[in-house]
Order: structure tokens, then sequence, then C-alpha cells
């Protein structure tokens, strides 16, 4: 709210005399605009202006004891001060005037702030909407931050559960009936493992069956002898890591072997 309006909103001032500071405060604005002010003093590089009560009682058509006691209660509210003798400066020239000047004063005084009711409302009113302002701004960041924070777990959790749906299909895994065969003995044999070495038991697995194959490819494909069962020994006592462990020989029933070559080329 301008000081002109606060002014004119209180309840100090009759009619006329807030008609006569609303000409003052016109006055004002033309002098800054001609840039008139008082070069020294208390009031130095305010902005005056000379309005004889004569011609302003002509002006705005008030009678001459109206325009003192409108100055008087204009000063006693702290609105403007009445000056002689005060060095002035104009676009024109620097020099002393005899005349009385009239400066209207740029600080509201105490009495109209504490007084008009519309002003402290307003301020009241303003405290209240910075301060819900900033409350709506500080849980409204939190509560972004905390949107993120819960969007950013459900991805990774998403991802997680995808890559353990992945994780014994993926291109590694070429067999996946070996893939099967192996967990179903780390099952039955209650050995304890983690994600990553499926690959390496797998690995095992395979190279224990090439092995096996080479070593008897005449009954590698009979039940007795089958790479399972054999694989099925090692775990009993050996739970590889991160590379393929070195077997021992085997124990061959050689009659059976020997019927089985027989009937092979029989």
């Amino acid at each position: 709210m301008s000081f002109l309006n606060l002014a004119i909103k209180s309840n100090f001032m009759s009619n006329g005399c807030k008609r006569y500071y609303k000409y003052l405060v016109n006055l004002t604005k033309m002098s800054k605009f001609k840039n008139w002010k008082i070069s020294d003093g208390k009031y130095k590089d305010h902005n005056f202006v000379i309005a004889t009560d004569t011609y302003v009682s002509e002006k705005l058509n008030m009678g001459l004891t109206s325009i003192y006691r409108y100055k008087k209660t204009l000063q006693s509210l702290g609105l403007i001060d009445i000056l002689t003798k005060f060095t002035t400066k104009t676009n024109q020239r620097r020099n002393y005037h005899n005349r009385q000047l009239t400066v209207v004063l740029k600080t509201v005084p105490r009495k109209l702030i504490s007084k008009s009711l519309v002003f402290c409302s307003n301020i009241k009113n303003a405290k209240i909407l910075k301060l819900s302002t900033a409350i709506v701004s500080y849980f409204s960041k939190k509560l972004n931050t905390t949107m993120l924070n819960i969007h950013a777990k459900i991805r990774n959790l998403l991802n997680t559960v995808e890559n353990n749906r992945k994780s014994l299909n993926n291109n590694d895994f070429s067999n996946k009936e070996n893939v099967q065969a192996v967990i179903n003995l780390l099952n039955t044999y209650n050995i304890n493992f983690k994600k990553y070495e499926i690959k390496y038991y797998i690995k095992m697995y395979e190279t224990s069956k090439d092995k096996f194959i080479k070593t008897c490819k005449y009954c590698s494909d009979k039940y007795m002898y089958a790479p399972l069962k054999y694989f099925s020994k090692v775990f009993e006592s050996h739970k590889p890591k991160d590379r393929f462990f070195n077997f021992k020989q085997r124990e061959y029933d050689y009659d059976d072997l020997e019927k089985l070559l027989v009937n092979k080329f029989d």
C-alpha cells in the first residue's frame, strides 16, 4: 500500500485535509520530474514544493483558515514539514529561498502504521502467505525426493527379479537339461550355493560328462556308467568353486564291462 493511500484511508484526517495532502503529493511528483531538491541540512536531496496558501486556496476552492489547519494536522502526523531559508537546487540555478518550502516526507509515521488496520492486516496476511508457501515448498521438495527414492528402489527390485528370472536361462547355458540336472543334484545333496556359482557347477558337470564319454565311449550311454551317477559320487565329497576338479579314477567292474563290450559288438 502506498503512503498516499495509507494516509487517505486513515481516520486522522478530514476529507478536506486528505484533498490538500493529495495535492501536495502530486506537486512532489512534478518536483521529482523537474529535479527540485534541497542541497543541505536535514532534508538534503529531498524534493520540495512551493505551495503558497493563497494559490492553493484558489486552486482547491478552500478557505485560508482551512489551509492553515490542514498544514498543522499534516505536520502533527509527520507527513509534511515546512522549511524556511534552505539552499535549494533546480534545473536552472542554486539559490536561497526566503519563502516557505513544503517537504512531503518519504517515511510513513509509526502512528499511521500502528493504527491502520488494513495495513496491519496486510502484514499479517503476507507473513502467513510467506510461511505457508515456505512450508508447501519444503514438503513438496521432500515428497518429490521420497517419491524418486521409492521409484528407484522399485526399479531396482524389478531389475533384480528380472535378472533372477533370466539367470538360469541366459546364453551361458546352452543345454537347459544340464542346468536342471545340476540344480536337482545340488538340492538332492543339500548343497547350498549362490547364483553366480551355478555356471561353475554346470561347467564341471559338462566337463566331467565329456571326460567320461572320451574315457569310455562304448559304454557311456549305459545307465550303470551314466555320467550323472559318476558326477553324483564326486558331489558327495567335493564342492566345486571356480575351477574344474580332477576327479579320482573310477573303478570299473570289468566283468560287467566285458559283457557290455561283447553285447555291443555282437
